[in-house]
């Protein structure tokens, strides 16, 4: 509903949005919730980014917090890791890739319930449209949607195609999740950066 319509909807629990600038914490802050859900996860988990970048920062951050999925990306990065170790117990229910790749033919027909995208922010929402389908029941997004769009051509950035699902929902006024402790931005930068867009938050 409020996708389709724009309609705000009170004590919302199918959508979570973290937002903030670089060092924030935005992909550990996923990944850590990815850990809480595990133990109730009744289907299946795609974790996603739209570059094979984004999505191989996730996976390690994952590895780091000893969550093992499987990885399925552009072939030239890598194929599928559940060949990883024998000792190391892949969770089969937790997927990472692109989110372009969903609707490839390796993810296409697999059903998941739960969505994360990392770098939301700097994807077209049009993307994430193709996320969203009957089964999906939770959608986490984070982002920075005061850093670089996606990138359109000049006719696509006048009819907003460039524009993240993220940017559209916090326009509706759906409640977000600001991450607000620096942890590597160098402290002149983040000044600024606190100043002049986030309005010393």
């Amino acid at each position: 509903p409020i996708l389709l319509y724009g309609k705000k909807i009170e004590n919302n629990n199918c959508l979570k949005i973290y937002h903030g600038p670089p060092g924030t914490g935005k992909t550990y802050t996923l990944i850590k919730e990815l850990k809480n859900i595990i133990p109730l996860l009744k289907g299946n988990i795609l974790i996603c980014a739209p570059s094979n970048i984004g999505v191989i920062n996730l996976y390690n951050r994952a590895v780091s917090m000893g969550i093992y999925g499987r990885l399925i990306i552009n072939s030239e990065y890598s194929d599928n890791v559940d060949n990883l170790s024998e000792e190391i117990k892949i969770n089969k229910k937790i997927y990472f890739s692109t989110i372009s790749m969903r609707s490839g033919r390796k993810l296409d027909s697999i059903v998941f319930n739960t969505i994360m995208v990392d770098e939301a922010a700097q994807c077209p929402e049009s993307s994430i449209w193709g996320l969203l389908r009957k089964s999906v029941t939770k959608l986490y997004l984070a982002g920075d949607h005061k850093q670089l769009p996606a990138l359109v051509s000049d006719k696509g950035s006048k009819m907003e195609f460039g524009r993240s699902i993220m940017q559209r929902l916090i326009d509706l006024g759906v409640e977000m999740e600001l991450l607000d402790i620096q942890r590597r931005m160098h402290p002149t930068i983040a000044e600024f950066s606190n100043k002049e867009y986030y309005d010393g938050k």
